[in-house]
């Protein structure tokens, strides 16, 4: 089916994500890859493994790499859950993280 990683990159904060990886034979040019952002979800509420579960689970068991990240103030992200409002702080955590 496929593996699933928690990952972390450190860009001001560190931003955690989970990277859902197909398992068996990678096609000649690699597995087609999608970073997943999350929509809005209260902050304290937002675990890295209960939200969009399904979501991740089809594009996985479809061929497709996904790294569905936490953004800053999310889950285990570091940082304040402030990007949402005409802020570029969300945007910048989702450019990072490719």
């Amino acid at each position: 089916m496929y593996t699933i990683i928690l990952l972390s990159h450190l860009l001001l904060n560190k931003i955690y994500g989970l990277l859902t990886v197909p398992t068996g034979n990678m096609p000649k040019n690699g597995f087609p890859a999608i970073v997943f952002n999350h929509g809005y979800i209260p902050p304290q509420e937002y675990t890295s493994t209960g939200y969009y579960v399904a979501y991740v689970d089809y594009l996985a068991r479809n061929g497709f790499v996904v790294f569905k990240i936490d953004f800053r103030g999310n889950g285990n992200s570091e940082g304040d859950a402030s990007g949402s409002y005409f802020s570029s702080a969300y945007t910048i955590d989702a450019i990072s993280a490719v």
